[in-house]
């Protein structure tokens, strides 16, 4: 696990309410995990949506498209031969 260091941010009074509600009820196990575990999640949600704008972005390359059918077809043999020991 990395090390951890205190910050502070300004929330919506609601969401923090909401927070304190989950670990009260023990749902979450603290209020601090709620909000490193969204932090996450959001992260990695703009992670997965600027390599989905990036992949679409090389498919409308056509070089890039043409490298990737070469590489496509330079594999067909290896693929042939997995598919045959399944």
């Amino acid at each position: 696990m990395s090390a951890k260091k205190r910050v502070t941010f300004y929330l919506q009074e609601n969401l923090i309410e909401q927070v304190r509600s989950l670990v009260a009820t023990g749902d979450a196990e603290s209020q601090n995990l709620v909000v490193e575990e969204a932090l996450g999640e959001y992260l990695a949600k703009v992670r997965i949506e600027k390599r989905r704008a990036e992949l679409q972005e090389a498919a409308n390359d056509p070089r890039f498209m043409e490298v990737l059918r070469k590489v496509h077809e330079g594999f067909r043999y290896a693929d042939d031969l997995a598919e045959d020991e399944e």
